[in-house]
């Protein structure tokens, strides 16, 4: 596991920048097809590790009560009244905030599956990378 480091809203932009321009200038076509199945795991482990990491903010989502003062009717629903998401989505990336709180006290090593992508199903088999 790497070390931990400062995350801020300034680093995910220019993250986010960064992935944003690959994906538009992305033409299936000039992929070579020695290197297409290659791409497309490295998006796969991009999904993944995005879903590891909202699954790790979920509860610092609810704690900071932006959806309150926004006017949503829980975390939840937050990024659907944001245009981001749907509500059924939202409630998928927040509700695991309550049941991580409890892994963390259990079992630091979860968290640290987390950090590296690895991202349990509901059999509770990991599915890493």
């Amino acid at each position: 596991m790497g070390e931990r480091i400062p995350i801020s809203a300034a680093t995910m932009r220019i993250a986010e920048h960064a992935i944003a321009q690959v994906v538009r200038g992305l033409d299936p076509e000039d992929v070579v097809l020695g290197d297409v199945t290659e791409v497309w795991s490295s998006f796969d482990r991009i999904e993944r590790l995005a879903a590891c990491a909202k699954t790790l903010l979920a509860a610092r989502v609810d704690e900071a009560g932006e959806w309150k003062r926004a006017g949503a009717r829980s975390a939840a629903d937050h990024p659907a009244r944001s245009g981001g998401t749907d509500a059924i989505a939202g409630a998928a990336a927040v509700d695991p905030a309550a049941e991580l709180r409890l892994v963390r006290k259990a079992q630091s090593t979860n968290v640290g599956e987390l950090r590296g992508g690895v991202f349990a199903d509901e059999g509770g088999r990991g599915s890493g990378f």
